[in-house]
C-alpha cells in the first residue's frame, strides 16, 4: 500500500531539490558558452602582423647609397673613351694644320668665302674609331658577360678610366666654347721679309710674309719667289734659304691673294713700322683693313737727356719688355709678326697701369740697346744694308 506524503514534506522536497536543478543547468550553459567559444577560435581565419611603420628618413638612411649617373656606366664608359680619343686628335690637329676644331669639322668662311676647308679624313678617321671604341666596349659583356668595370690592369683601372673620360669630356666642350667665344680676332700683326735683287740698300723684294692674330694663331707663312733675280738671302737676318723658296715659293700676287682671305675689312694692324709692310703689299688703308697702329710710335718715349722722343728696334722692346732672347734664331717673318702682337697686347695692359708703364719707358732708356745688324754689316754678300751713317752705297733713302 503505497504511502502519501504530505503537501508540507512534498513542498520541502521541491525546495531541496530546486538549488540542485539551477546548479546543474548553469553549469550546463557554462559548458555550452565554453564548447562555442573553442569552435569560434577554431573556425577564425589568421590575420597577419600588421608591422609598425617605419619613418621615412630612417628607411633612406638604411637603403645602401647609389652612385649618381645620368648614363649607364656601359654609355659612360664609351662616352669617355670616344672624348678621350677625340680631344686628342683635336689637339693633334690644331697643332698640325692651325685650324680650329669648329674649322676642322665645318671650314671657316671671311665674306662668305671658304678660306679654311674642313678637313674630312680627320672627322672620318674619328667616326670609325668612335664606331670600334663602342663595339670593343660591348664585346666583353656579349662574350663573356663582363661588364664595363669588370677588368683593371695595373694603374689602369676602371675609376681611373672613368675619372679621365669625365676630365676628356669636360674638356673637349671647354676647348669648343673657348674656340667659339674667341671668334674672329680684330687685331692682327702682319710681317715682311725681303731678299736682296741688287746691291744697293733699296734694291728689295718680298719673299716672305706672315700674318698672326691677337691669339697669337699663325693664319699665314707664305714664301714668295721674287720676278728679278736674287743678289743675297740675307739669310743671318731673313733666315731665307734658297731651299725654303724653292720648295714653297710662289707668285708675289697669290701670296697677298691668300693673305687678304685671312685678313677681314675690320682688321687693326699692328706692327714695328707697319707702313713698310703694307706698301710692300699693296694693301690700301680703310679698304683691306680699318687702320694700323705702328709699335715704333706706340713705345717711344721722351728722353729727358737729349730732350726729344727716343724710338727703339724690335729687337730692343722684345729683349727688355718681353726677355725675349733675340740673340737666338735670328729673325724670320712669324717670329717678327708674334714679337710684334706680344707688344702690343702688352701695351695695352700697361696703359692700364700707368705705374708699371712708367717702369716700363724707363727700362727702355736705362738699357742699352745692342747694335743692329746693319750696323755691324755695313755690307753683306756686296749688298748695303742701308745704315746710314755707314751706307756703302750712296742710294737714297726712301722711308
Amino acid at each position: 500500500m503505497m504511502a502519501l506524503r504530505s503537501p508540507l514534506a512534498t513542498c520541502a522536497a521541491s525546495a531541496v531539490a530546486a538549488p540542485r536543478r539551477a546548479n546543474v543547468q548553469r553549469s550546463f550553459r557554462a559548458a555550452r558558452l565554453v564548447v562555442r567559444a573553442e569552435q569560434q577560435q577554431e573556425a577564425a581565419p589568421e590575420v597577419a602582423a600588421v608591422p609598425e611603420p617605419v619613418p621615412v628618413a630612417a628607411a633612406a638612411a638604411a637603403a645602401p647609397a647609389q652612385p649618381f649617373s645620368i648614363l649607364g656606366a656601359q654609355q659612360e664608359v664609351i662616352n669617355g673613351r670616344a672624348a678621350m680619343l677625340g680631344f686628342l686628335v683635336a689637339i693633334a690637329t690644331e697643332l698640325a694644320s692651325g685650324q680650329s676644331v669648329w674649322s676642322q669639322l665645318a671650314g671657316k668662311y671671311v665674306d662668305q668665302d671658304l678660306i679654311e676647308k674642313p678637313i674630312g679624313a680627320s672627322v672620318l678617321f674619328y667616326g670609325f674609331a668612335v664606331i670600334m671604341i663602342a663595339l670593343a666596349s660591348f664585346a666583353p659583356q656579349v662574350y663573356k658577360g663582363e661588364g664595363p668595370t669588370a677588368r683593371s690592369f695595373g694603374p689602369f683601372k676602371p675609376s681611373a678610366e672613368m675619372l679621365n673620360g669625365r676630365a676628356a669630356m669636360l674638356g673637349f666642350l671647354a676647348l669648343l666654347a673657348v674656340e667659339f667665344a674667341r671668334g674672329n680676332a680684330r687685331f692682327y700683326s702682319v710681317d715682311v721679309e725681303c731678299v736682296a735683287t741688287g746691291t744697293d740698300h733699296n734694291a728689295r723684294s718680298v719673299a716672305q710674309i706672315s700674318l698672326v692674330d691677337e691669339h697669337e694663331r699663325v693664319l699665314c707663312n707664305l714664301y714668295v719667289r721674287p720676278d728679278a733675280p736674287i743678289t743675297s738671302y740675307l739669310t743671318p737676318l731673313t733666315g731665307l734659304t734658297p731651299a725654303l723658296l724653292a720648295q714653297h715659293g710662289m707668285p708675289l700676287a697669290q701670296a697677298v691673294a691668300v693673305l687678304r682671305q685671312f685678313l677681314p675689312p675690320s682688321a687693326v694692324l699692328v706692327g714695328q713700322n707697319i707702313a713698310k709692310d703694307v706698301q710692300w703689299l699693296g694693301l690700301k688703308e680703310g679698304q683691306h683693313f680699318e687702320q694700323m697702329m705702328d709699335l715704333t710710335g706706340l713705345f717711344r718715349v721722351w728722353n729727358p737727356q737729349y730732350k726729344s722722343w727716343s724710338v727703339f728696334g724690335q729687337d730692343h722692346l722684345a729683349k727688355v719688355l718681353l726677355n725675349w732672347d733675340v740673340g737666338v734664331g735670328g729673325h724670320d717673318a712669324v717670329g717678327d709678326a708674334l714679337k710684334s702682337i706680344r707688344l702690343f697686347k702688352l701695351y695695352q695692359s700697361l696703359q692700364a697701369d700707368q705705374q708699371q708703364w712708367q717702369a716700363a719707358q724707363h727700362a727702355l732708356l736705362a738699357t742699352p740697346p745692342a747694335p743692329s745688324f746693319a750696323r755691324q754689316n755695313p755690307s753683306f754678300e756686296g749688298v748695303c744694308m742701308g745704315n746710314r751713317k755707314t751706307c756703302t752705297c750712296g742710294a737714297a733713302f726712301l722711308g
